[in-house]
C-alpha cells in the first residue's frame, strides 16, 4: 500500500481470514440494518450477499447511501478499473467507502492503481487479500479501517475468530522472504 501511495503503517492493518472477513467487519461498522448501501450495477456477488445478510438495502450508485462498496483498481466481473473522474467524485461525497482492492495486482499492463485509501484515510475502509494473487486457499487478507474505527474493528475481529491462520501467515512470510512477490 505504501508503494502505491498510501501512508499506512503496519499497526494500522488488521490481518483477517481472507478479504471476505475484512468485508464483513467493515459492513458491520459502516452501515446499520435498513441503511442504503451503494454498489456498482455489476459487482462481486459474495459482497452483495454479505451486505444483504447484514440488512443493507442495495442501491446502484452513490446518491442517498450511507456507504459505497467499490472495486476501483479492478472491478469484478468486468475487470475494468474505475475511471479517474469517478474516483474523484466518489471521494468528494460525504460517505463511508469500502474499497475492495483484492484484484488490484491482477493487472498485466504494469500499472497498479493508487488505492482510494491513499487519498482519504478518514472514510475509506481498505480491504485486500493474497488469495487472488498468490493462492486461493491461503485465506490471508487485511482490513485498514479509518483510524477512528480501528479499535472497534479490532474488537470485532477478535470476537469472530481471535486470529487469522498462523500457518497461512507463516507460509506467506516464508514465501515473501524467499521470493520477489512484485516480480
Amino acid at each position: 500500500l505504501r508503494a502505491r501511495g498510501a501512508a499506512v503503517g503496519a499497526d494500522e492493518i488488521i490481518v483477517t481470514s481472507g478479504a471476505q472477513q475484512a468485508l464483513a467487519i467493515a459492513a458491520q461498522l459502516c452501515f446499520r440494518r435498513g441503511d442504503a448501501v451503494g454498489v456498482d450495477a455489476e459487482t462481486y456477488p459474495a459482497a452483495l450477499d454479505l451486505f444483504r445478510t447484514r440488512g443493507g438495502l442495495l442501491r446502484a450508485g452513490w446518491d442517498g447511501v450511507r456507504c459505497f462498496y467499490a472495486m476501483p483498481a479492478i472491478g469484478n466481473p468486468r475487470s475494468r478499473p474505475m475511471a479517474d473522474a469517478d474516483r474523484r467524485a466518489l471521494l468528494a461525497r460525504d460517505l463511508e467507502v469500502v474499497e475492495d482492492d483484492a484484484y488490484a495486482e491482477l493487472r498485466f499492463d504494469g500499472r497498479i492503481a493508487r488505492p482510494l485509501v491513499a487519498d482519504d484515510l478518514t472514510r475509506v475502509w481498505q480491504v485486500g487479500s493474497f488469495s487472488k494473487t498468490l493462492c486461493p486457499g491461503l485465506r490471508v487478507g487485511w482490513l485498514v479501517p479509518p483510524p477512528a474505527w480501528h479499535e472497534r474493528a479490532t474488537e470485532l475481529k477478535h470476537a469472530s475468530d481471535l486470529q487469522a491462520s498462523s500457518l497461512g501467515q507463516t507460509v506467506l512470510e516464508l514465501f515473501l522472504d524467499k521470493d520477489d512477490f512484485d516480480t
